[in-house]
């Protein structure tokens, strides 16, 4: 289905393609199947905005998958150069220099196009655990200047979309909360 899907969109020769997140089923994290989606993204024909969901890192089974070493993997595999994925990628703006490449932006048709790293499964904001408590407030921290950085590059464009995987509507969850409220403190 998948493949009819990426031939279905090719016909059409969209200018850009922007995929949200979920890459891989949760239950199947590993380097041969995050491998297999990377190839995917890449038959299309047109550049990919990809944006990291929660299924595709951080909720990978604990007893296999450490969800820190599967988000590096991510890293160095989807986010490794400035470049949109893509059979046509074009290049990209990202924060490489703070260890999170996955943050991107583009401008096209003078539309600024911008990637935030905020996922469902709050966050991975995980109070108890030491290092993914740190991994979500470095995060958390980037996600916040990039925001920024982006509005004010792109304050002369038509529009600006923002790409992110986080659930909207689910407030109760504090991570979001506290982005939200430092966006627009």
């Amino acid at each position: 289905l998948y493949e009819a899907l990426i031939k279905s969109i090719n016909l059409i020769k969209p200018s850009l393609v922007i995929h949200t997140g979920d890459a891989t089923h949760p239950g199947d994290c590993t380097n041969k199947t995050i491998d297999h989606g990377y190839n995917y993204m890449n038959s299309f024909d047109a550049p990919v905005l990809f944006a990291l969901g929660d299924n595709d890192w951080t909720d990978c089974p604990k007893r296999d998958y450490d969800s820190i070493e599967r988000l590096n993997y991510y890293r160095q595999t989807h986010f490794n150069s400035n470049i949109t994925l893509g059979s046509k990628s074009i290049e990209v703006f990202n924060q490489n220099e703070t260890g999170h490449p996955e943050n991107m932006r583009l401008s096209k048709d003078n539309i600024g196009f911008v990637t935030v790293h905020v996922i469902r499964t709050i966050n991975n904001m995980i109070p108890l655990e030491p290092d993914l408590r740190e991994e979500f407030f470095l995060r958390n921290e980037a996600n916040l200047l990039w925001l920024k950085q982006s509005f004010s590059e792109f304050n002369d464009t038509d529009a600006i979309v923002v790409t992110l995987h986080a659930n909207m509507f689910e407030s109760q969850r504090l991570p979001f909360k506290m982005l939200a409220h430092k966006i627009y403190k």
